[in-house]
């Protein structure tokens, strides 16, 4: 039952209409108010987004200076390395001014390059981690994966594996992340060179098939062809030479297709070096010398004397010393060759390179130079226009502000007062609610249990009463014909049709302590077969009126530390509902067993067992609730027992026999 059943609508009160007109002015108020606000706002915002247009414009040609510092750094590096390490450090003064992160990160990483190529490991490991470090505030993963590779690569030419193979292995973590595989490919690519240099075949192998995979499902036919190669290579240094061809042609045949001379010479020469060591000297010298021809038609002569050098070791092999004198001297005459013409080409080379870049370069600093004075002189104008039109804003900001502020504090103490009224009404109607709803539910369960409680109290009074009337009865109508003999047993049976009366006045002045929580246990040592002859003595009288025997087993059992009422009351509910529910004619077996810290009392009757749904309903039980399933009592007894039996830290449990009959097992804890 909720508070708008009780009391009418939330909130509801005599002065409603005067609240309604206060609203209602306040709402208009707050509306004509939004109106003015969102003009300004606009107008704000209107102005923001055009001074931020221009200072984009701006941002964006000095990007361009920035990215074409790095480009003219490319043409420089290896021509001229000193104007190029300056272009970079112009580069990076100019993406700090704008704050250009991304291309500090860039011109770092180019430096750290820059010194690598140069065997300067320990500063090129400088400016690596520099560059990483701003890609991680970045989280430029991309430019991360990038700078995690080329660390890798520095150690291993530093000759550190372990902390190579530990970058690298970042490197690809950090592709995988951004679902990269391209970046994937390449960190793997570089993996199983450096597998393959330190002789690491099976991992190499391993690294170069995933970058195969890769190329094959982006048809990079190319890159494709160049990883058969590498797999190729493995194979041969593996000795699995079928796979090492079967490899190589698969990169011949794309090679072909892509018109790829340079890498035919170079496929060529790896299946010829495959069948030397498979000791097929024709198929050998047959593609040597294709490659040979091939080499030469492109002139590169640095492939014809590393194949002449391989047909001196191949016909060497064979003991054609003729062949291998011959092929050895072409290839010392083409080294020398190509160290002197290297030389004088590559100094010619280097010098007209040098001058060109040179005066490109002088050319393109000096046009960024003045579009950079241009940009510095709009900029500012720009920052006057920007600061003028801001003084204004706030201004204007200001006094609105400050007008909205005045008119607020007049509404805000009605609304106050308005609100106060209101919770404080709601909080009233909320408190009565909750203890009416509470008082119904109390009530409510006290009369359902009541009512319980009488039907049950009635049904188990019912048969000991009529019993002891028709007792009497038949004793005061035979009491001149009755013997001595007769008489005493007829007092008997009237004492033992009252002593369920007993019971069920114990049971009931036990249950109503326990809904008063004003029983507790009071440990001491008892004697439990002490008291289990003491219940049996009191029932036994009964028993054997029904021809019911009580057999009492017990081995040698220690005292148990435990509340002597409670373990009593528990055991005359068990033994009496034994008695009760036992055919004539049949036993009562009580057993106890000593177990490691408690023990074991079984109560085994000869009986028709529980129904199931009685067995499911006594294991769970509720230790203060009165059972609700049909029975010959009222279950009060039992609510008790499971009570102690909590209290006291034990355990009943209910079960069939499975010779027939029913059992209880109550245990109990020593301590």
């Amino acid at each position: 039952m909720g508070i708008l059943k009780k009391y009418g609508k939330k909130g509801s009160d005599s002065n409603s209409f005067t609240d309604f007109k206060k609203t209602a002015y306040f709402r208009h108020y707050i509306m004509t108010q939004r109106d003015i606000l969102m003009r300004f706002f606009r107008l704000v915002i209107i102005s923001i987004l055009n001074i931020s247009f221009l200072f984009g414009q701006v941002d964006s040609l000095m990007i361009k200076r920035t990215d074409a510092l790095i480009e003219t750094y490319y043409n420089l590096t290896y021509n001229d390395p000193d104007s190029a390490l300056r272009i970079l450090d112009s580069a990076e003064r100019l993406a700090r001014e704008i704050n250009y992160l991304k291309g500090v990160s860039s011109v770092l990483r180019q430096k750290g390059l820059f010194y690598s190529e140069r065997s300067e490991y320990v500063k090129s490991m400088e400016f690596l981690l520099k560059a990483l470090k701003e890609d991680e505030k970045l989280s430029n993963h991309d430019g991360i994966g990038m700078d995690l590779l080329f660390i890798g690569l520095n150690f291993y030419h530093q000759g550190k594996a372990a902390e190579s193979f530990s970058y690298m292995d970042r490197a690809k973590k950090t592709y995988i992340q951004i679902n990269d595989e391209a970046g994937e490919a390449m960190v793997n690519s570089n993996l199983g060179m450096i597998y393959r240099n330190t002789n690491r075949f099976e991992e190499a192998l391993d690294s170069y098939l995933k970058v195969r995979d890769f190329y094959i499902r982006d048809k990079n036919e190319r890159n494709l062809s160049r990883v058969e190669n590498n797999i190729g290579n493995i194979y041969k240094d593996l000795k699995k030479y079928d796979k090492a061809l079967e490899h190589f042609f698969v990169a011949l045949d794309l090679k072909t297709k892509l018109k790829d001379l340079f890498g035919l010479v170079l496929t060529y020469s790896n299946i010829a070096d495959v069948y030397v060591a498979t000791n097929n000297p024709q198929q050998a010298f047959k593609y040597y010398e294709m490659a040979l021809k091939l080499a030469k038609e492109q002139k590169a002569v640095g492939r014809q004397k590393d194949i002449h050098l391989d047909l001196s070791k191949a016909y060497e092999k064979q003991g054609n010393l003729q062949k291998t004198l011959e092929n050895y001297k072409l290839y010392s005459l083409l080294k020398d060759s190509i160290i002197s013409e290297k030389f004088n080409k590559d100094l010619a080379d280097m010098k007209v390179k040098y001058d060109s870049d040179k005066k490109e370069s002088e050319n393109i600093v000096l046009k960024k130079d003045n579009e950079l004075q241009l940009t510095k002189i709009r900029q500012e104008r720009i920052m006057k226009l920007f600061f003028a039109a801001l003084f204004v804003i706030v201004f204007c900001a200001a006094l609105l502000v400050l007008i909205q502020y005045r008119n607020k504090q007049k509404l805000n103490k009605q609304l106050e007062q308005i609100n106060a009224k209101v919770n404080n009404q709601n909080s009233t109607l909320r408190q009565l609610n909750v203890e009416l709803i509470k008082s119904e539910d109390e009530l409510r369960e006290a009369n359902n249990t009541k009512g319980e409680l009488i039907s049950m109290i009635s049904h188990d009074l019912y048969n000991p009463v009529t019993s002891v009337i028709n007792y009497t009865s038949g004793i005061i109508d035979k009491s001149i014909e009755l013997s001595r003999d007769d008489l005493l047993r007829s007092l008997e049976m009237t004492g033992n049709a009252v002593l369920p009366l007993k019971d069920l006045l114990d049971n009931i002045l036990q249950w109503a302590r326990i809904q008063k929580n004003s029983i507790q246990p009071k440990r001491e040592e008892i004697d439990v077969i002490a008291i289990l002859k003491e219940i049996v003595t009191v029932y036994q009288p009964t028993a054997s009126f029904n021809n019911i025997a009580i057999d009492l087993k017990h081995d040698i059992i220690h005292n148990v530390h435990s509340d002597r009422l409670m373990i009593s009351f528990i055991l005359r509910n068990i033994i009496n509902n034994a008695v009760k529910f036992s055919p004539p004619h049949k036993k009562i077996a009580v057993e106890i067993e000593q177990l490691n810290n408690s023990i074991q009392i079984s109560v085994l009757d000869e009986g028709k067992g529980f129904s199931e749904e009685m067995l499911n309903h006594l294991n769970s039980l509720d230790s203060t609730s009165i059972t609700s399933v049909p029975t010959e009592g009222s279950g009060i007894g039992l609510a008790v027992s499971k009570k102690f039996i909590r209290l006291l830290n034990g355990s009943l449990k209910f079960y069939n026999r499975s010779t027939g009959g029913a059992g209880v097992s109550l245990i109990i804890n020593q301590a």
